[in-house]
C-alpha cells in the first residue's frame, strides 16, 4: 500500500512539472514562431519590393530624365534602365533623383512608399561601392605628391592585391589648359595597403589646384574615387548629371547672404570613364545671385558615353580669398559620383528589421544595394 502511495506521488510531482514546462516553454515557442514567421513575412516584403526598385524601369520608363522634373509626373516607381535589356542595370538618373538639388527636382521618400505599396513600413536604401578606398596619409606640396592608400571590405577587412592605377589631373595660374599625368600602378600589400610617391612637372607659372583619380580593381571589381589636394571648393559650385546636359549648381547648405555674388568663368571640362576627354574648352561666363542654377549645357552621348568623373575647371574667386585672389579652381562631379556613390535614402529603422541585398550596376560599374525594411509603430 506504501508502495502504491508513494508510486502515485511520484507520478503527480512529474505531472506537476511537465504542466509548468508547458505553461512556460509553449508559450515561449509561439513567440519563437511568431517572431520568425513576422520576420519572414518583411523578408519576402522586402525581396519583392527590391524587385519592383531594380527590375522594373517605372512609368514613365525616361521618369528620371525628365526635365522641369515633377514627382508628380512618376505613376510607377522603378530605378531600373529601359535601354538595357540585362538585369539589375541601374538608371543614373533615376539614382540621382533620389537625392538630387531640390532646384533639379527628386522623389520625397513617402511619396516613394505610395508607389512601392509600403504604406505601414518603413524603408532605407543604401548603395554602396564594393569595396572602400581611403587615404590613410597624404602630403599635397606640390610639385610633390605623397599618399597611401587602403583598400578594405565594407566591414573594414584589408583587401591584398588590389590594383591601384592612379592619376594625376592639375592646373597652373596663367595657363588654360589642364595637365595630366598617369602614375604608374600598384598592388595592395597583406594589410591592403600600398604608398605612392610623384613629382609633377612644372609648366609655366604656378601649380594652384590637384586632383588625383584613382582606379581600384579587385577580381574583377572595379571603383573610382577622387581625392583633391586643396580644399575641395564645393562653395563655388556643384555639378549635377542630367540625360546628356551638365548642371553648375549653388550649393543647398550655402546660405544667400554668403552666395558669391560675382561672375566667374568655366574654361575646361573633362570627362574620365578611364581615359580623359575633352567635352569643352573655352570661355563660359556663370553668374552668381540668380538663383541655385548657374549654368546648364547639353553635350550630345554624354549619358551614353557613361563617365565616371568630370572634372572642371573654372577661373573664380574662392570664398574668404578676397576680390584680388580671382584663380584656376578645379571642381569635381558629378555628386555623389565623386565620393563613391554613396546613396542613402529612406527613413531611420525601427524595432524589427530585415535587411537585403544586391549587386547593381550604374554607369558601368558595380554597386552594392542593400534595404532595411521595417514595420511602422502606431502612433
Amino acid at each position: 500500500m506504501a508502495g502504491e502511495l508513494y508510486d502515485y506521488m511520484i507520478a503527480l510531482i512529474i505531472t506537476g512539472v511537465i504542466f509548468a514546462s508547458a505553461v512556460v516553454v509553449v508559450p515561449n515557442l509561439s513567440y519563437v514562431n511568431l517572431l520568425y514567421v513576422d520576420q519572414q513575412q518583411l523578408r519576402n516584403t522586402a525581396l519583392e519590393a527590391l524587385k519592383a526598385m531594380f527590375l522594373d524601369p517605372g512609368y514613365p520608363v525616361d521618369w528620371g530624365s525628365q526635365d522641369p522634373f515633377n514627382q508628380e509626373d512618376v505613376q510607377r516607381f522603378g530605378l531600373a534602365y529601359a535601354s538595357s535589356n540585362s538585369f539589375y542595370v541601374l538608371d543614373p538618373d533615376k539614382v540621382q533623383r533620389l537625392f538630387m538639388h531640390k532646384e533639379l527636382g527628386f522623389v520625397e521618400y513617402n511619396y516613394t512608399r505610395k508607389l512601392l505599396g509600403l504604406e505601414g513600413y518603413g524603408f532605407s536604401l543604401r548603395i554602396l561601392p564594393p569595396f572602400n578606398v581611403t587615404f590613410p596619409t597624404k602630403i599635397f606640396e606640390p610639385p610633390r605628391l605623397e599618399f597611401e592608400v587602403k583598400v578594405s571590405t565594407n566591414d573594414g577587412r584589408p583587401l591584398p592585391n588590389a590594383i591601384v592605377d592612379p592619376t594625376i589631373i592639375y592646373c597652373m595660374q596663367t595657363e588654360e589648359d589642364l595637365y595630366i599625368d598617369p602614375v604608374e600602378s600598384q598592388r595592395t600589400g597583406a594589410l591592403g595597403t600600398c604608398r605612392f610617391v610623384k613629382t609633377l612637372i612644372v609648366q609655366k607659372g604656378k601649380i594652384v589646384d590637384v586632383i588625383a583619380i584613382f582606379k581600384v580593381t579587385v577580381a574583377d571589381l572595379s571603383t573610382v574615387v577622387a581625392i583633391q589636394a586643396t580644399t575641395p571648393q564645393q562653395g563655388i559650385a556643384d555639378i549635377f548629371v542630367n540625360g546628356d546636359t551638365i548642371y553648375l549648381m549653388i550649393p543647398e547648405d550655402l546660405p544667400p547672404a554668403e552666395q558669391p555674388e560675382e561672375a566667374d568663368w568655366i574654361q575646361n571640362i573633362v570627362a574620365y570613364t578611364g581615359t580623359f576627354e575633352t567635352l569643352f574648352k573655352g570661355s563660359d561666363k556663370i553668374t552668381y545671385g540668380q538663383g541655385y542654377k548657374l549654368w546648364s549645357k547639353n553635350f550630345k552621348g554624354l549619358k551614353k558615353s557613361e563617365p565616371d568623373l568630370l572634372i572642371l575647371k573654372l577661373w573664380a574667386n574662392p570664398k574668404g580669398e578676397g576680390s584680388a585672389r580671382r584663380r584656376a579652381v578645379m571642381i569635381v562631379g558629378s555628386l555623389p559620383g565623386w565620393i563613391g556613390f554613396g546613396v542613402q535614402y529612406g527613413g531611420k529603422p525601427q524595432g524589427t528589421t530585415v535587411r537585403v541585398q544586391r549587386s547593381v550596376i550604374i554607369s558601368g560599374m558595380t554597386y552594392i544595394a542593400e534595404m532595411i525594411l521595417w514595420k511602422e509603430s502606431l502612433q
